[in-house]
């Protein structure tokens, strides 16, 4: 086929692979949000943390026995001016460790599904408060958010806050790299690419979620 084709596609087969590969990574990794909601297991993906919850609850437990705490609201919101705004404030007051002290933990990262991409721009770029013909500055603006579309996201409703400091996880065991043989006889050639990775989260601390109002 090498000697034969006319057009470079047998070149691009080992492309395919790690772009295969590269997906594989995207897809499985997502499932630490897309699983994040519920705790059943999904495709060998452990959803729950070391409290024994999904990655986002309103009920963590603390050690010392104090009070729950959540990283999701109470009634799941569309992401909006107040959905946002209310989302940074749990950020900042529901980040207690578990004697109940504060954790230096800055919101860093919104991410969102295509369809909340001129949302997420609107709220986070915009001069003035977004929606409203009064005069208010935009003070989400000032939080420094940077934000992120997902296409790998399975819910058009979902969104995320990610922080600086966190404990979502994929660890590698073995990076891809790609491998070719030669079979004489046959004039056959194999390729592949072989990779090795752990997805999961261990702390809910430093994230937040909703899976939208619909």
């Amino acid at each position: 086929m090498i000697d034969h084709e006319l057009y470079g596609q047998a070149a691009r087969f080992e492309e395919a692979l790690m772009v295969s590969a590269i997906n594989n990574q995207e897809t499985t990794a997502i499932k630490l949000f897309v699983n994040g909601f519920g705790t059943t297991n999904v495709d060998g993906f452990v959803s729950t943390g070391f409290d024994g919850l999904q990655l986002f609850s309103t009920a963590h437990t603390r050690l010392d026995g104090g009070a729950n705490l959540r990283n999701r609201p109470s009634t799941d919101v569309n992401l909006g001016v107040t959905g946002l705004q209310n989302a940074l404030i749990d950020f900042h007051t529901q980040n207690l460790d578990d004697r109940g002290r504060p954790q230096l933990i800055r919101p860093k990262l919104l991410i969102v599904y295509p369809n909340d991409l001129f949302t997420a721009r609107e709220l986070l770029q915009s001069e003035y408060k977004p929606g409203t013909s009064n005069n208010e500055i935009n003070a989400i603006r000032e939080e420094g958010l940077s934000f992120m579309v997902s296409h790998y996201l399975t819910d058009v409703d979902d969104w995320f806050l990610i922080g600086d400091q966190h404990d979502l996880n994929l660890i590698w065991d073995q990076k891809p790299r790609g491998g070719m043989e030669e079979d004489f006889d046959q004039e056959v050639i194999k390729r592949k690419v072989v990779q090795g990775f752990v997805v999961g989260h261990g702390e809910f601390r430093g994230c937040w979620g909703t899976s939208g109002a619909t």
